[in-house]
């Protein structure tokens, strides 16, 4: 069962999103309940000027929180348990996977109630930081991992999946300390290099939380985007340019997986059904497609009433493009935007991405072969998309790994040269050979597999230093 109070801190931050999650909002209520779309929409309208307030009620509401609850999913709805820690929440049916919630939520502390000292710090859930949690502890390791909000676009992460047997078993051992909505904001080193403590920022959405942590070793884990972030953001007099970033390398060699796809409007919900592709699962999503294809205008005063008439009848198909490598150009980089700012005051990060001309002409093709399906199948409104994945776990490449410090930015045992306790356990530290290596053994490039393998690597030599 969802509860309201469960609900009530994620409706704040995603009240405040705007207009788009507002239209994710009223189609859910529209479909399910249509006679209070007109009372919803009222409250969502102030929802901008107040949006915790328009969270409560919603929330404080049974039947808004049976629609919220039924916007992200089961799925998302565990992931919410582990990360606000109350309320009650079954997943599947599966008692396996029922377990597997409860061992996560029963390691989820307040950032405010984690100790100061630990023997291990872990930032982020990306792929590669379970592999570094479960090592850890299974050597009797002290460990509190950070999760920072999700920050969508910007390669932000949530909590991971309670199926997730690493996370599972270290949060078992009673050794792992889980804190959420918890920004890692500066990494702090002394003057031999030395990582000694990380500032954390939490409770963004509130009154604000921050504390700053110390540790014996430090692991990034917050994908390559985010991880290059921390890094950059850690300036300070002795390193101006961001930590370990005295050659301008952190950041750069970005590999992003290209992505392709087009979505398709049909005359009716009936023939939509029976059509390719798979609908729009997120208004948010629909909503973008729709006004990139020039199918909905960018501001109107019926746009969400727009919204729930077309969602019904949209279909898409999306696929990666398919390169042997993931082939962006040497251009390409993780940058800090100081224009653009989170809740904690960080700049935010601006990918700078430079494809090949191969990639470019490959993603063109593969968008117009969807697009074409999408017609043949019946849909009177086609658009493409040609963009790159926004998921965390698609880019590698920014924290490189190599063996010359001039040219790298990790050793080749994962520690960041000139900061023998900072290691690096996420796709950050992959270059094209790792990721060419995997796709020899796998069949196909996968930065999640690859970055596990690699992290793996890494705690091999890391684990032991930290269990002391």
């Amino acid at each position: 069962m969802i509860t309201a109070p469960l609900l009530a801190p994620w409706c704040t931050g995603v009240l405040a999103q705007g207009a788009a999650v507002a239209a994710r909002v009223a189609e859910a209520i529209a479909f399910d309940h249509p006679e209070r779309t007109a009372q919803v929409e009222a409250l969502l309208a102030h929802a901008a000027g107040e949006p915790r307030a328009v969270a409560e009620q919603l929330a404080a509401d049974a039947p808004g929180a049976a629609w919220l609850a039924r916007l992200v999913g089961q799925e998302a709805a565990a992931a919410m348990a582990a990360q606000w820690a109350v309320g009650e929440v079954s997943t599947r049916d599966d008692a396996g996977e029922r377990a597997a919630g409860e061992a996560l939520r029963g390691a989820v502390v307040p950032l405010a109630m984690v100790p100061d000292r630990h023997d291990a710090i872990v930032c982020g859930t990306a792929a590669g930081a379970a592999v570094a949690a479960a090592e850890l502890t299974r050597l009797g390791a002290r460990v509190v991992v950070l999760v920072p909000p999700t920050s969508g676009e910007d390669g932000g992460l949530s909590w991971g999946d309670a199926r997730d047997a690493p996370w599972v078993e270290a949060a078992a051992s009673g050794l792992m300390h889980v804190a959420v909505d918890a920004q890692p904001t500066a990494l702090h080193v002394d003057r031999r290099g030395m990582v000694t403590a990380v500032t954390v920022a939490g409770d963004l959405d509130g009154f604000g939380t921050w504390r700053t942590l110390s540790a014996r070793e430090f692991f990034v884990g917050l994908g390559a985007v985010e991880s290059a972030r921390l890094l950059l953001a850690s300036a300070s007099p002795a390193h101006p340019q961001g930590l370990a970033n005295a050659q301008g390398l952190v950041g750069r060699g970005l590999r992003v997986r290209a992505m392709a796809g087009a979505w398709g409007v049909w005359d009716s919900v009936e023939r939509a059904r029976a059509a390719v592709g798979e609908p729009p699962t997120d208004p948010a999503q629909a909503l973008r497609r729709l006004q990139d294809g020039g199918m909905l205008p960018l501001a109107s005063p019926t746009l969400l009433t727009d919204l729930v008439n077309l969602m019904p009848r949209m279909r898409g198909l999306e696929e990666a493009v398919p390169l042997r490598a993931m082939g962006n150009g040497a251009g390409s980089r993780v940058v800090l935007d100081p224009a653009r700012r989170d809740g904690a005051g960080m700049p935010r990060a601006r990918l700078k991405v430079m494809p090949t001309a191969q990639e470019v002409e490959a993603q063109a093709a593969l968008a117009a072969s969807l697009a074409a399906r999408l017609r043949n199948a019946g849909a009177v409104h086609v658009a493409q998309v040609r963009e790159y994945s926004r998921a965390a776990s698609d880019a590698v490449g920014t924290l490189r790994a190599g063996k010359d410090p001039a040219t790298s930015v990790t050793s080749p045992e994962g520690r960041v040269w000139g900061h023998p306790n900072l290691w690096v356990v996420d796709g950050a530290a992959l270059s094209e050979d790792a990721l060419s290596q995997d796709a020899l053994a796998g069949g196909a490039p996968d930065p999640v597999r690859a970055a596990q393998a690699w992290a793996r690597h890494v705690m091999r030599r890391a684990a032991p230093i930290a269990a002391g």
